[in-house]
């Protein structure tokens, strides 16, 4: 098992729904198993990372994800418009073309090909500074 960049991307936002704060912490929650990327996701409540995909083909995630919630629930929107809400015990499989944000605190284990994964990561990086 190799282990990638360590850094969790903990994305919090205003009252008011603009980013207002963004911080990094140490964890081992990510790594790459040949071509599939596994990591624990979790987001604070508020989180939200719409404003952080701008940039990419519509604004959206362009990395399909596979996984399932251990805690809280998220908020779905693909580029259709069509969303959902995926709750604590379910599985969930998105497709390229999707935002997420939670209104409470969250937490997944989350499957992704490396390679797309690897991207939307450099991204947000970049959109970081």
């Amino acid at each position: 098992m190799r282990t990638n960049d360590s850094k969790i991307l903990t994305i919090l936002r205003s009252e008011r729904g603009s980013l207002q704060e963004i911080s990094r912490s140490s964890s081992s929650g990510r790594a790459d198993w040949g071509d599939m990327n596994v990591a624990r996701i979790r987001f604070p409540k508020g989180a939200d990372a719409t404003p952080l995909l701008v940039g990419l083909p519509g604004g959206l995630c362009s990395c399909p994800h596979w996984g399932t919630v251990l805690k809280g629930s998220i908020h779905v929107r693909y580029a259709d418009g069509t969303e959902e809400l995926v709750r604590a015990g379910e599985v969930y499989y998105w497709p390229p073309g999707h935002t997420v944000w939670v209104d409470e605190d969250y937490e997944a284990i989350e499957f992704s090909p490396s390679r797309a994964m690897g991207e939307v990561i450099e991204h947000l990086k970049k959109r970081l500074g």
